[in-house]
Parts: C-alpha cells; structure tokens; sequence
C-alpha cells in the first residue's frame, strides 16, 4: 500500500505497513516563472466549494480589508456551486470588500497567472496532497495553507510558507498580513519553496514508485495476471520516462487496459 501523505497513511489501520510517497508532479513549467514579490496580490486555485474553503478566504480578505492592508486575491477555479459562490459574493459586497475578490474561471496555462502574483493560499478543509501547491512552491511563491493533511508534508511553517488550523480565518488572514507586510519575507520564503519543490518532482519521484513496485512484483503471492500488469507498467516507465504517468498517453493506456 502507497498514500501520498502521510495524513493519509495515518488513517490506515496498521500505518507502519503503509508507505508514504506523494503523487509525481511536473514542475518543469513552473522553474522559469518570475513572481512579482513587489505585488499585493494573493492566488488560489482549486474547485470552488466549501471543502475548498473559499468562504474561509473571503472572511479572512474582509479582516485584511477592515485593517487597511494594500492586497488583492485572484481565485481561479471551476465554478460549479453557483449558489455557494453567489452567497460569498454577497458576504464581500456587505462587508465593503468585493473589490477584493477576482474570481477566474478555469485556466489551462496557470504558471502564467502565478507569476503575477506574490503569495499563494490554499485555504482547504482537506487535502489528501495538492498539486497546487507543489506547483505555487516551484513557482518561487511562499504558500500560505491550512493543515488539513496533504500540506504539512509539503509546506515548511515560517520556512516556505506557513500552516494555520483549518476553518480559521483569523489564523489565515495573520498569516497572509505577516507576508503582505514585507516583500524580502516573500521572495526568501518563495526561494526557499522554489529548492523543496524538487523532492515532489517526477523525475525524483517515480524512481521510489518504481522501486517500491519492484519489490512487490517478487512478493511470492502475486498472481500471474498482476505480475504481468506489473511488469508491463514498468516497461512503459522504461521505454517513455517518468513523466508519461502525467500525460495522456497513460491515460490512454489505463482504458486499454480496463
């Protein structure tokens, strides 16, 4: 057995038998963005819904607002709880704060988006890893999350960002206010996230994947038809490298493979 954090390894019955290896992300995009560490503005992308705790955000943007801070946040997500959003909407107008708030619908080519921007949020309930945040960190942005599992395994409090109780928007709004407040923070925080973004690499991941999958190919209860499944996985990752588990090409191969 393989979770990708070990908030979910924790949650198995006998954990030490469970080993811990996040999900492969690609950060090669994200190497070459320049963030803005001189801008106010705050990204988060993710579904929007109440697991995402976008309501939480918005709370603390409207505290951040009331305490005349220079800042701005860009939400970039699907919009698929029209009621949800409309209701946060509402909340910002009454508070005097919907400036504040730039909702983006969905968008393919997000690095671009981060390098304007100078913190990333990710506001969660729960987390089983976060890709975003990966993909914030390789970005050179400091990331401000909730622990709510998945980030505590990649967010380094005070270090690459900083980690607040989950549902708490005045922990969140102090965390984001302590960057806003000095830009050196920002950019030495994004640095520092940039360097630990290349443990959650493809290129570094898979071979524990891998490694972890040979081992089990040679466990003496294998089935034939399992072993040759096996087998065939790692002569994909052989033949095509590590990153054809992020493409459409495994994708692919998964529905042929039923």
């Amino acid at each position: 057995m393989i979770a990708i954090s070990t908030g979910l390894q924790a949650l198995f019955p006998r954990p030490e038998q469970v080993d811990c290896i996040t999900a492969p992300v690609d950060i090669s995009p994200f190497l070459d963005v320049e963030p803005d560490y001189a801008c106010q503005t705050i990204t988060s992308i993710g579904t929007i819904s109440e697991s995402k705790g976008l309501g939480d955000l918005a709370d603390a943007a409207i505290l951040l607002n009331r305490r005349g801070l220079d800042f701005r946040v860009v939400v970039i997500g699907d919009f698929y709880y029209a009621d949800y959003l409309a209701a946060i909407e509402q909340r910002l107008q009454q508070a005097g704060a919907r400036d504040r708030l730039t909702f983006v619908p969905y968008q393919k080519d997000v690095a671009r988006w981060l390098g304007q921007s100078s913190i990333y949020c990710c506001p969660s309930h729960t987390e089983g890893m976060s890709r975003t945040i990966i993909e914030a960190m390789a970005a050179g942005l400091p990331v401000v999350a909730t622990d709510c599992g998945g980030p505590r395994d990649l967010v380094r409090d005070r270090e690459t960002g900083s980690l607040v109780p989950v549902r708490n928007p005045q922990a969140l709004a102090a965390a984001l206010e302590y960057l806003l407040a000095d830009s050196a923070k920002r950019q030495s925080q994004g640095v520092s996230g940039r360097a630990a973004a290349q443990a959650f690499d493809a290129e570094t991941v898979v071979p524990r994947l891998i490694e972890r999958i040979e081992a089990a190919r040679h466990a003496p209860a294998l089935s034939a038809e399992t072993e040759a499944f096996v087998t065939l996985f790692l002569n994909v990752l052989q033949e095509a490298g590590p990153r054809v588990l992020l493409g459409k090409k495994w994708q692919l191969l998964r529905r042929f493979l039923g």
